[in-house]
């Protein structure tokens, strides 16, 4: 099997979640290696470890909440449980790997609470090093009565982690200690969101001066401003992920970035599409640039090759994954393939 060429997609299903593709062309086509990790049920989200023998997955098995780390052959693609740790917390939504491979970080969604644990030599999981409850709510009575931490992105530096809390409507902001595996709250303890936006996935430009959060009730992109060396954020401006006119019932999920950052793309489930926009480098502002269809239904996490050529969109109730490539003179959608599976959530390349 090729170096470099494995995607890996965890689905909502009860038993064998986790496929393990190589990439077959440069087109997006995907060769099933293996169905595996039989002990790890409803795995919503993966993260693979920086050197790329190690997956991390989250899963809620009748309530036991926990954070998995398991082993990667990467020549038979099958992944073995190495050990897990409680989460601490209800529905765990979000795992992330620290760029050093020394730490993860884990988001619960009921409740709203972070965890974060130091990693062993292997890959293993330590004891949990922090846990934070969040506190506070907003103004949608049906979905911000209380916080709902929703995903916990690490800055590439490894210094600084970001939780996207959708039942606060805030970014909240922690210092994070690699080596340790801890979390302490950061000089600025959060950044807002519109009242209502919900924010839900977050991420950092590639020129670490910028960032930007999706925010799933309110359809739109938050941009901020980011201060590497003291993890500040700054609103800068929003945009909307809808066409003018829409009414339909529909959510955001989550947001990607092209390698070079020219080019950012969100998810909208019900709308079933993927929205458009260009990215001014300097000024780290987002001008539309189209909406493309997800060629699915609910389309859920997307992932970007690091030749930001091609576009993985993950449909969970359209049971595939699409491939789209990327033009890297427009930042245009064209479709390219799918691939059928069982409730795709996300995809991870390694």
């Amino acid at each position: 099997m090729t170096d470099n060429r494995l995607l890996i997609v965890s689905t909502l299903t009860d038993d064998e979640g986790i496929f393990v593709y190589q990439m077959a062309g440069a087109d997006g086509q995907l060769e099933l290696v293996q169905q595996t990790a039989r002990s790890i049920s409803n795995p919503f989200f993966i993260a693979l470890h920086p050197r790329g023998d190690i997956l991390y997955s989250i899963t809620d098995p009748g309530g036991a909440r926990l954070v998995s780390a398991l082993s990667l052959d990467r020549t038979s693609g099958e992944l073995v449980l190495l050990n897990q740790q409680p989460t601490q917390g209800g529905y765990p939504c979000y795992v992330a790997v620290d760029p050093s491979g020394r730490s993860v970080v884990v988001a619960n969604y009921d409740g709203g609470s972070v965890a974060s644990y130091p990693l062993q030599a292997d890959g293993t999981l330590g004891p949990a090093g922090s846990f934070v409850q969040h506190v506070g709510s907003s103004i949608d009575a049906s979905r911000q009565q209380e916080p709902h931490a929703h995903c916990f992105w690490i800055a590439a530096d490894g210094r600084f982690a970001f939780a996207a809390d959708l039942g606060t409507d805030r970014v909240m902001i922690y210092a994070l200690d690699a080596a340790r595996g801890t979390l302490t709250p950061g000089e600025q303890p959060f950044a807002r969101v519109r009242a209502g936006g919900g924010p839900r996935h977050f991420t950092i430009a590639p020129d670490n001066r910028h960032a930007y959060v999706i925010n799933e009730l309110g359809n739109t992109i938050t941009s901020f401003v980011y201060d590497a060396a003291r993890g500040l954020l700054f609103e800068q401006g929003m945009v909307p992920t809808l066409p003018d006119g829409y009414d339909g019932v529909t959510h955001t999920a989550d947001l990607a970035l092209t390698p070079d950052g020219r080019f950012l793309y969100g998810t909208n489930r019900g709308h079933n599409s993927i929205a458009m926009f260009a990215r001014d480098r300097d000024s780290g502002a987002l001008a539309p640039n189209g909406i493309e269809p997800s060629r699915g239904v609910m389309p859920q996490n997307l992932t970007i090759t690091a030749d930001g050529k091609l576009l993985f969109v993950a449909n969970t109730k359209g049971d595939n994954v699409v491939a789209f490539h990327i033009d890297t003179a427009s930042g245009k959608l064209h479709y390219s393939c799918e691939t059928k599976m069982p409730s795709p959530v996300c995809a991870v390349l390694g």
